[in-house]
Order: C-alpha cells, then sequence, then structure tokens
C-alpha cells in the first residue's frame, strides 16, 4: 500500500512549529491524507492530525507518525481493513511507524514476532509494511500499525474507552483512568499463599 502524506513544509520542518524539526515534542499538525492499496484506485482521501510518535526511534532520521482521525480535520475515524477482512476496519488512530530500534537492521523484526505470535491467545498491535510519499518525496517503509491507545480496546473489542485503566508500569504513568484496581489485584495477589 501507498500513502501520501502532504502538509505546510512549515508544520513539517519549520523551526518553531515543525514536527520534524520538534521531533521530540508532543505536537499535532494537520495534514492531508490519501491512501492506495495494491492495484487498486485511491481507497480514500482526507484531512487528518499528524504527531512525532515514538521513544528513542524519535532520533533517527525517518520517524513515525502518529495519524489522529477527528472531526475537527474532518472525520472522526477511517474505516478501512488495513490488516484484512478478520481485523478491526475502523481506526481513531494509526501509526506509520519507522519500524523502531529496528530501524537500522532488518526493519520487519517487530511486525514478525507480532505475526508469529499471532496464534497465541495475547493482544497485538496489526502490522502491515506501506511506503510512505511526504509532500511528493518518497519517504520510505513505514509500517502500519494499530496504536495502542484508549480506542485500541473499542476498535478491537467493542469496550468503552472511558470504562478503561490504560497503564504503564514501565514509569508509572496513567494514559487512561487510574491505578486503583491495579492495586487492589496487586494486594490481593501478594496477600494470597500461591503454594
Amino acid at each position: 500500500p501507498i500513502w501520501s502524506l502532504v502538509a505546510d513544509p512549515e508544520d513539517l520542518w519549520g523551526g518553531s512549529d515543525g514536527l520534524y524539526a520538534n521531533y521530540m515534542s508532543d505536537l499535532e499538525r494537520p495534514l492531508h491524507l490519501e491512501y492506495w492499496e495494491p492495484g487498486q484506485p485511491r481507497v480514500f482521501s482526507m484531512n487528518a492530525g499528524a504527531s512525532i510518535h515514538g521513544s528513542v526511534s524519535r532520533g533517527y532520521p525517518q520517524k513515525s507518525l502518529a495519524l489522529k482521525f477527528r472531526t475537527g480535520y474532518q472525520e472522526s475515524s477511517v474505516s478501512h481493513p488495513f490488516f484484512g477482512s478478520e481485523g478491526p476496519s475502523d481506526f481513531s488512530r494509526l501509526l506509520l511507524r519507522n519500524a523502531g530500534q529496528d530501524w537500522c537492521d532488518a526493519h520487519a523484526r517487530c511486525g514478525l514476532v507480532a505475526r508469529i505470535a499471532g496464534n497465541m491467545d495475547v493482544d497485538l498491535q496489526s502490522f502491515r509494511p506501506s511506503v510512505v510519499y511526504l509532500n511528493g518525496e518518497f519517504w520510505g517503509i513505514h509500517n502500519i500499525r494499530e496504536r495502542i491507545d484508549k480506542f485500541h480496546p473499542q476498535t478491537n473489542y467493542g469496550e468503552n474507552p472511558d470504562r478503561l485503566d490504560l497503564l504503564e508500569l514501565n514509569g508509572w504513568i496513567v494514559h487512561q483512568g487510574d491505578y486503583q484496581a491495579f492495586f487492589q489485584m496487586e494486594d490481593f495477589v501478594l496477600g494470597q499463599d500461591l503454594t
């Protein structure tokens, strides 16, 4: 598949407002995106928001982008089965990932591990390689990934995102909800004789 992302150059590379110039920030900028499946006419054309995504990989020349669909841009979601007919087909967020720490190496390990683990009963991010053009220039291979955020359980399981505790135990970060139920579970487990 092919993505074409078009934005004001200042929104991408401008000194104080550009995503790529301020890649460690949480800036979000508007853009227009178009998407094609192999051998098909254009699937969709719409406005959306984008921000740089990732942690260590933000420092690489090729950045991961989080695509955000909101009614303020145009639509609150994009409907397309990016990961096949058996996966979800309505997304509030998508990632165009640079392969993370695998960027300088195979560029496919994270997605490959997710596919191998696909038969296990664990929650995984779907994965699909794609080609990205940014303002008409070839910007390399980016992996289309689901974003693990408050919308992920709604997209995949129909769960209400407002009833979710989304916690990052590495750093004790609360992305959604709170730690109350987690600490109750932890107290229960630690208080039991597991022999």
